[in-house]
C-alpha cells in the first residue's frame, strides 16, 4: 500500500469506506474458496452473527445443505467470467428463522488473486410469494376443472384462452375432434358459421356473448338441445363477464340439464294426463247429470203428473168431508214433490242449456236465483253459439259463482257478463256481497271447493282464471278462455 496516498485517493477509499458500512444491503468480500475476508454490517446482521465470528469462515457454512451446491456453482461461475451472476439460497443460521436471500456478485482482481464481491438481499417475503404463486395456480387449476360444467374462457374477441377438464371430455366423447380442444379459435367465429337446424341457437348465442363482452347485459342465458345419437340430452348456456385482471373477458359456461329437462317433460306428462282425466270425469259428471235429470223429468215427473191427476178425479166424486181433507193433503204433497223433482232435474242439467244454449240458459238461471234469493242479477251477453263443452263449462262456473255469492257473501246485486274478444271468450262476474281479504281465501271450505272448481274448469279449456276481493268490497271473478282457430 502506497505510504503517502493522494489526498484524492485518501478521499476516494473514505467514500467507499462509507458506502460499504451504510449500505442497507448485506455486502461481502469472498476468497476464491468462500472464505469471508470482510462483511459490512447489513452482512453481519443478516446471518445473525458478531462480525468476529464471519471473518475467515467459509459462506457456505450459513447456508442450507440443499442450496450449498447451488452456490458453490454460482461462486465459480463468477470468479471465471467477467459478468455479474444472481443466486438465490436458503440462510440456514441456528437460533434464526429461515431466511431466503438474494445474492448478486461479480469478480474483481486483487494482488492475492480473484475475489467475489458480492450484494447480499433479504428477498424472503419474495420468494415465498413466488413459491406459492404455481401452486395457488394449480389450485384453481384443479377447482375449475373440478366443475361439473363445461367452460370456456373468451378474450374480448371472442377467441378461446382456457377450457376445463369437462369441455375436453365432452370434445373427445362426441367426436369433435380438435386437438387443441378449440384454444385459440374464435368463439363467435364458429357460431356466425353455423348452419343448418342450429344456426338460430348459435346466432342467438352470438350475440348474446357479444353484448356480454360489450358491458351492455350482465349475463346470457340459453337453453338449447343436444341430443346425441344414443340419448337425448338438453344443456343451459350462460355467460357473464370475467372480472379477472389480464386479456379474458367473459365466462362460457355450458350445463347440462337433462335431468331437469327429464324430470319436466315426466310432469308435463303427468299433468296432461291428469288434465285428461279431469275433463274426462267432467264429461262422465255432466252425462250422468243430463241421464238423471232426464230420468226425474220423464219417469218420476210423469208418475207423479198421473198420480196428481187421478188424485184430482177422486177428489171430484161425491166423498164426505174427511175424504176430501184427506185427498186435498194427498195432493198437496204430490204438487211438492213433483216441483222438487223438477227442481232437482233443472239443477243437475237444464234441459234449456241443451235445448236453446248458453245465452237462453243464463238468462232463465238469473232469473230463477234472483226471484228465489230476492236479488238482483244483470246479466250481458253477446256470444254466438260455442262447443258444448265450452257452454257447459261457462254455465257451471256462473252456476258455481252466483252460488258463493248468495250463500256466503249476502251479494245484492250480481253482474254477469260474457263476450268474444281476439279469438278469446272474456267472462266476468261481480258481486257487491262481504267479499273476504286475499290472504284469507277458502281453501277447504265449500266456497273454497267451488272456487278450485271453476279455476281447474278454466284451466282445462287451457284459459286462465283471476279473483279478487275486498273485505267489504264484493268479489270479481274473471276468466278467459281461447277459443279454436276456426272459430269466425
Amino acid at each position: 500500500m502506497d505510504p503517502n496516498p493522494l489526498p484524492e485517493t485518501v478521499a476516494l477509499r473514505r467514500r467507499y469506506a462509507d458506502l460499504f458500512d451504510f449500505a442497507p444491503v448485506g455486502y461481502f468480500v469472498l476468497a476464491s474458496d468462500g472464505t469471508i475476508l470482510e462483511v459490512n454490517p447489513a452482512g453481519v446482521a443478516l446471518l445473525g452473527q458478531d462480525r468476529c465470528n464471519l471473518i475467515d469462515r467459509r459462506f457456505e457454512r450459513f447456508i442450507s445443505a440443499a442450496t450449498r451446491p447451488r452456490f458453490n456453482t454460482f461462486l465459480g461461475q463468477v470468479l471465471s467470467s467477467a459478468s455479474r451472476e444472481t443466486c438465490k439460497i436458503v440462510l440456514a443460521t441456528q437460533g434464526l428463522p429461515r431466511r431466503y436471500l438474494h445474492l448478486a456478485g461479480a469478480a474483481v482482481a486483487s494482488a492475492t488473486g480473484q475475489r467475489c464481491h458480492v450484494a447480499v438481499m433479504h428477498s424472503t417475503e419474495r420468494y415465498l410469494a413466488e413459491d406459492k404463486a404455481p401452486t395457488a395456480s394449480q389450485f384453481l387449476r384443479s377447482v375449475v376443472d373440478s366443475l361439473p360444467v363445461h367452460l370456456a374462457i373468451l378474450d374480448e374477441r371472442g377467441v378461446i384462452l382456457a377450457v376445463n377438464a369437462r369441455w375436453k371430455q365432452f370434445a373427445d366423447e362426441n367426436g369433435l375432434g380438435d386437438a387443441n380442444y378449440g384454444l385459440n379459435q374464435n368463439y363467435l367465429a364458429i357460431c356466425d358459421a353455423a348452419q343448418g337446424s342450429r344456426s338460430a341457437e348459435a346466432k342467438a348465442t352470438a350475440a348474446g356473448i357479444r353484448a356480454v363482452l360489450a358491458w351492455a347485459t350482465d349475463q346470457f342465458i340459453l337453453e338449447y338441445p343436444c341430443h346425441a345419437p344414443d340419448r337425448r340430452r338438453w344443456f343451459l348456456l350462460r355467460v357473464t363477464p370475467f372480472l379477472g385482471p389480464g386479456s379474458a373477458r367473459a365466462i362460457v359456461l355450458h350445463v347440462d340439464i337433462t335431468e331437469r329437462k327429464q324430470a319436466e317433460e315426466l310432469l308435463q306428462a303427468s299433468s296432461q294426463r291428469l288434465k285428461a282425466l279431469s275433463r274426462r270425469l267432467l264429461l262422465v259428471q255432466e252425462e250422468e247429470r243430463r241421464t238423471l235429470a232426464r230420468e226425474l223429468h220423464d219417469d218420476f215427473g210423469q208418475q207423479l203428473t198421473a198420480l196428481k191427476l187421478n188424485l184430482g178425479l177422486l177428489n171430484n166424486r161425491s166423498l164426505d168431508t174427511v175424504g176430501h181433507r184427506r185427498i186435498a193433503d194427498c195432493l198437496e204433497i204430490v204438487n211438492h214433490t213433483l216441483e222438487r223433482v223438477r227442481d232437482t232435474a233443472l239443477n243437475l242439467r237444464p234441459s234449456i242449456l241443451d235445448d236453446l244454449g248458453l245465452s237462453a240458459a243464463l238468462h232463465w238461471y238469473a232469473r230463477r236465483q234472483a226471484e228465489r234469493a230476492g236479488c238482483v242479477i244483470e246479466v250481458r251477453d253477446c256470444v254466438p253459439p260455442l262447443s258444448p263443452d265450452l257452454e257447459t263449462a261457462v254455465f257451471r262456473i256462473v252456476q258455481e259463482a252466483v252460488n258463493n255469492a248468495i250463500r256466503h257473501s249476502a251479494a245484492r246485486t250480481i253482474d254477469i257478463a260474457v263476450e268474444i274478444s281476439h279469438q278469446r271468450l272474456l267472462l266476468v262476474i261481480r258481486d257487491d256481497g262481504t267479499g273476504f281479504a286475499p290472504e284469507e281465501k277458502p281453501t277447504e271450505d265449500r266456497r273454497g271447493m267451488g272456487l278450485m272448481n271453476m279455476r281447474e274448469r278454466v284451466e282445462l279449456l287451457g284459459g286462465q282464471f283471476a279473483l279478487t276481493s275486498w273485505q267489504g268490497g264484493g268479489t270479481v271473478i274473471e276468466a278467459e278462455i281461447p277459443l279454436p282457430e276456426v272459430f269466425p
